[in-house]
């Protein structure tokens, strides 16, 4: 099986010992794991469940094992930034984990205070290495039409148990 479109996220998941790929970031898009393992069936697709931004999906990443996806190209600024997916046979369901026009604090040097974010076309997102300085094992997501990276943690709720971003 092959996959179709053009790749625009590609991210090794260690632990599910897979490639997550992402095609068609802006328009049309769609998601597939590779499992080498799996031989002939190597290559699975997924359509999208609850892709509510009105523009598509540009990469994935693995946080606190978790599958999150960035929204790319939002039709505005009040639709998710980034969505956790959740793969069940052929669906990839997404949640949102923050929108575009969220608050965010400010975490530059020197600098305090908080700041709505209006996102107009988050992209690409890693995990920053263990050994970096700052910001480490923390999802980063680039703002491309901001030119700017965002850094977040992820913490649960004590009483609903859903995390605060």
């Amino acid at each position: 099986m092959t996959i179709k479109g053009k790749i625009d996220g590609l991210h090794a998941d260690d632990a599910g010992q897979r490639l997550l790929v992402t095609t068609n970031e802006d328009g049309n898009s769609s998601f597939h794991t590779v499992t080498p393992a799996a031989g002939s069936t190597a290559v699975k697709n997924f359509a999208y469940t609850g892709m509510t931004q009105g523009g598509g999906m540009a990469t994935a990443a693995i946080y606190h094992g978790k599958i999150f996806i960035t929204a790319s190209n939002p039709a505005d600024t009040t639709g998710p930034a980034v969505y956790e997916a959740a793969l069940s046979g052929s669906t990839a369901a997404l949640a949102p984990v923050f929108a575009d026009n969220a608050t965010a604090s400010v975490a530059n040097t020197g600098a305090t205070g908080t700041t709505a974010l209006a996102l107009t076309d988050p992209d690409c997102a890693k995990v920053v290495p263990a050994d970096s300085i700052r910001f480490r094992n923390e999802f980063v997501l680039a703002s491309q039409g901001h030119t700017s990276l965002l850094y977040f943690k992820q913490y649960q709720d004590a009483k609903t148990g859903k995390p605060v971003v």
